[in-house]
């Protein structure tokens, strides 16, 4: 594809609205966000249960460090304050690392505030929050001087950030859901990610079922968001699937990305099978463990030429040079195996 920037609308993607007939539609444009969120390890796996999701797209969930990071960011919020001068002063809480003490065991995150209109020394120290990692103690120090300028409960803040890491420990945050949920669209929906900003993602229409799935899976995770419900952050999860019709502009369209999403998977697995080849890899596990994911990657090649009703061929030099390499493990696999039983 061109290196030159193109510059998107909607109209380059969209060819359907909800109310047409969907006789001739070939796919699904899938947009989502995932905004601060937390739900408890029993909670989304019941969740997952309940949504047909298999629970091996779940990663492992926070230690009670990645707890304490994400609980002490939620610190950082931006405020307006008027100087009674007939001014405005708009400042930020910051959360910066500070360097790690007792062997590592304290992690000591500093307390700023940032004033957007200063340019010289925009940051002040209003104190600092600490976790350590021996004691599983979250502990907080302000400083009196500084902080009594603000116009919020410093506090009080903190407090609820002691709370928040507390629960926060046996649960899942939006960076690990988002994680399911990519790994989810890319290996269940068959779907080509859009090149533009965002979470946008073609799936094909032979995919719809477990589209569907992704839709319950996300509407409940936004009704059982503690972050919201129990401490009343504000965020949002949101979902949109467009239909899109079978049109030769739009196919040539999403045939674009498909190749540029093609392109990387067959450079990695290329990467891959010339690391086994250059190293003597004969594990006949792990080795079938790649080619299972290529075997994959054709099949889903396959349905989307019927999908689209055109070869894609721009790839079969890629692909025969792939197969050499397949053929070339599979001879030292067998080989291996014949010099064991000898």
């Amino acid at each position: 594809m061109s290196n030159k920037q193109k510059h998107y609308t909607l109209d380059n993607f969209i060819a359907a609205k909800s109310g047409d007939g969907n006789s001739n539609i070939i796919g699904k444009l899938l947009y989502y966000t995932i905004g601060k969120c937390l739900i408890k390890e029993d909670r989304i796996k019941e969740i997952l249960k309940e949504c047909d999701i298999d629970e091996s797209y779940l990663s492992n969930k926070f230690t009670n460090t990645h707890a304490f990071k994400s609980a002490t960011k939620q610190l950082e919020k931006k405020y307006r304050y008027d100087t009674g001068k007939g001014n405005v002063e708009i400042y930020k809480i910051r959360i910066l690392d500070n360097a790690k003490e007792n062997n590592g065991n304290l992690i000591v995150r500093e307390i700023k505030r940032e004033i957007i209109s200063e340019k010289k020394n925009p940051m002040v120290y209003l104190g600092n929050i600490t976790y350590d990692k021996l004691e599983d103690k979250v502990d907080f120090a302000l400083n009196p001087v500084t902080c009594k300028d603000l116009d919020i409960d410093l506090k009080e803040e903190c407090k609820k950030i002691l709370s928040l890491f507390e629960y926060a420990k046996d649960c899942y945050n939006e960076n690990r859901i988002v994680n399911l949920v990519e790994n989810y669209v890319i290996n269940e929906l068959d779907a080509s990610p859009i090149s533009i900003h965002g979470k946008l993602f073609f799936v094909p229409i032979f995919r719809n079922e477990e589209l569907a799935k992704l839709e319950q899976f996300l509407a409940t995770i936004e009704e059982d968001n503690e972050i919201k419900k129990r401490y009343g952050i504000n965020s949002n999860i949101n979902f949109a699937t467009i239909p899109v019709m079978d049109d030769e502009k739009y196919i040539k369209e999403y045939t674009k990305e498909f190749y540029a999403m093609a392109e990387q998977e067959i450079e990695t697995y290329m990467k891959r099978f010339n690391h086994f080849i250059e190293n003597g890899q004969t594990s006949e596990k792990i080795i079938n463990a790649w080619i299972e994911k290529v075997d994959k990657f054709i099949d889903k090649k396959k349905k989307y030429e019927a999908l689209f009703k055109k070869q894609l061929g721009e790839l079969d030099e890629d692909i025969e040079i792939m197969e050499r390499q397949i053929q070339e493990l599979t001879y030292r696999v067998e080989k291996a195996k014949n010099e064991k039983e000898e």
